[in-house]
């Protein structure tokens, strides 16, 4: 493949395109299109037309996976590992997902270059280079580093941090084994059904969390209720998740998921660091906390300060009078 080219992990689930793998194909195409290059789209099990449309007529070629698509993490790696070498990329791009925060970080080390995690923004320099930027500190700063000459490089894309957009390519289709080299780590036992009308939380324009302000694990049925009027997701505290109130698919935080959401509203959360860092990127935030001093509220662009067991009730019988 020509200098330049950019590949795409793209993720699934329930048989579709995820949208934050549509936010990570636009950033692609525009990169592939700067450095006057191709996008190729990589993702494991065969492509269905579905599959195709979700695409959005960005990439110029699909590669599907096909084989012992249950092998694990160590499988896409090796996969990837001989695809690459056979045929280096400018840049292999994916979403940032607990999924691929497991394989990509080996993939990094198998083939001796760096990774960037969390990445909030990129911008192609002269001379082949590339600066990108990410948050630390809980999203007090953005730090700004820059790639040499030479790659790949291994991006890992935070979700609703990029824009979608649609191209108007048909992308040409091929097919490309997926063998383990011996036994691998992980054997698939079963898989849950996801309950309809699911909402990721990574991709969810709206995420109502809550923390151990809402005095227990039953108070949270406010939070489904409240999430399912908005169409958005339950989110939680670590706190909350330790205590075993709610599973850890919800926690939010450094430990947890990163969201980026339209509205992220915190109900009995105090605001530590470790939770700030996965939420700092929401475009809103609004924090209700009986306490004053919360930290939270430094991080909130609407506080209201009250007990969410009063605040709840009210907001949900409004938003029910309104629809």
């Amino acid at each position: 493949m020509e200098k330049g080219s950019i590949w795409v992990w793209v993720e699934k689930a329930d048989g579709k395109v995820k949208q934050t793998s549509q936010e990570v194909l636009s950033q692609g195409r525009s990169m592939a299109d700067e450095l006057g290059g191709s996008l190729l789209a990589i993702m494991a099990g065969p492509v269905s037309e579905v599959n195709l449309e979700d695409l959005c007529g960005l990439p110029d070629q699909v590669i599907a996976l096909e084989g012992d698509g249950e092998g694990g993490p160590s499988l896409i790696v090796e996969t990837l590992e001989e695809l690459i070498r056979k045929d280096p990329p400018w840049a292999l791009l994916a979403p940032g997902t607990p999924s691929t925060m497991d394989w990509m970080p080996r993939l990094s080390v198998r083939l001796g270059v760096e990774m960037v995690s969390d990445v909030v923004g990129m911008e192609l320099l002269e001379g082949g280079r590339l600066r990108v930027k990410r948050p630390v500190h809980g999203g007090r700063f953005l730090v700004e580093m820059e790639s040499q000459e030479g790659g790949p490089r291994l991006l890992a894309l935070r979700p609703r941090a990029f824009a979608r957009k649609t191209g108007s390519r048909s992308p040409r289709v091929e097919c490309f084994p997926m063998k383990a080299r011996g036994p691998t780590e992980v054997q698939v036992l079963e898989k849950a059904q996801r309950e309809k009308g699911f909402v990721d939380l990574s991709e969810a324009r709206i995420v109502v969390s809550g923390g151990r302000g809402m005095g227990g694990p039953e108070a949270f049925f406010l939070l489904e209720e409240l999430a399912a009027i908005l169409g958005g997701a339950v989110g939680a505290s670590r706190s909350v998740v330790d205590s075993g109130w709610r599973p850890a698919s919800e926690q939010v935080g450094k430990s947890g998921r990163s969201v980026s959401p339209d509205l992220y509203m915190a109900f009995g959360i105090s605001g530590a660091i470790h939770h700030i860092m996965g939420m700092d990127s929401s475009k809103v935030v609004v924090a209700v906390n009986k306490d004053p001093n919360a930290l939270i509220f430094q991080h909130a662009d609407l506080g209201i300060v009250d007990d969410v067991n009063h605040v709840l009730p009210a907001l949900i019988e409004e938003l029910k009078r309104r629809s």
